[in-house]
């Protein structure tokens, strides 16, 4: 199989969730790419990789690919490539809990996310940095990084698997805030999105040390 097909076999995988075979045709796909030397689809590879062990919660292993996928990013990583990286660093932090390195992180990634006019990342991002300021009791910043994301989420029709992934920060958000409403037409989003597929959120969500129940 081609290195192309394989990219696009993973996306596939990655986006059906059926994360066990993610893992699995990563560690065939990805020495094969960096043997090659053919670091825009490694980077794929990575992305994918750490986003997967993130979205099943084995941050042992999410923590160590991110940090080769660092390495190889911010050498032969080109704007889209960086954008995706931050989001998932600042995810990194935020379980370390690290907020104000968490925060950055998130500015950065919505920094390349506004320069290459990606509205499903500014969107996940401000969701991000609106749980990040509400958990270091900063309401106004936390306010307007909430506001900013259901402005953009306006300008797009429908909800996407990124958008749904990046939803925790709403989440917690509104939960942390008693945003009822808000809350319930997140949940709604997730739950329609998630119809049918492996249930990795069913249950209870951990984000900023809570619990977030579905």
């Amino acid at each position: 199989m081609k290195i192309s097909n394989q990219i696009e076999h993973l996306r596939n995988l990655f986006n059906e969730l059926r994360y066990m075979e993610v893992i699995q045709f990563s560690t065939i796909t990805l020495p094969i790419t960096l043997e090659e030397k053919r670091y825009a689809e490694a980077l794929l590879c990575y992305e994918y990789l750490a986003s997967t062990y993130f979205e099943i919660g084995n941050y042992q292993n999410f923590h160590a690919v991110m940090d080769d996928y660092e390495k190889l990013c911010l050498t032969y990583g080109k704007d889209e490539n960086k954008m995706v990286y931050y989001y998932l660093y600042s995810l990194e932090h935020i379980f370390a809990k690290h907020h104000d390195e968490s925060i950055e992180a998130a500015k950065k990634s919505l920094k390349y996310a506004h320069l290459l006019q990606n509205d499903e990342f500014i969107i996940i991002n401000y969701c991000n940095l609106a749980a990040q300021y509400h958990y270091k009791n900063e309401p106004e910043n936390a306010h307007i990084a909430i506001k900013l994301a259901e402005y953009y989420k306006q300008k797009i029709p429908s909800v996407s698997a990124t958008i749904v992934r990046g939803y925790l920060g709403a989440l917690y958000y509104y939960a942390s805030t008693n945003s009822e409403m808000e809350f319930n037409q997140i949940k709604r989003d997730v739950l329609q999105h998630l119809e049918g597929k492996s249930p990795y959120y069913a249950g209870n969500i951990l984000f900023c040390g809570s619990d977030i129940k579905l």
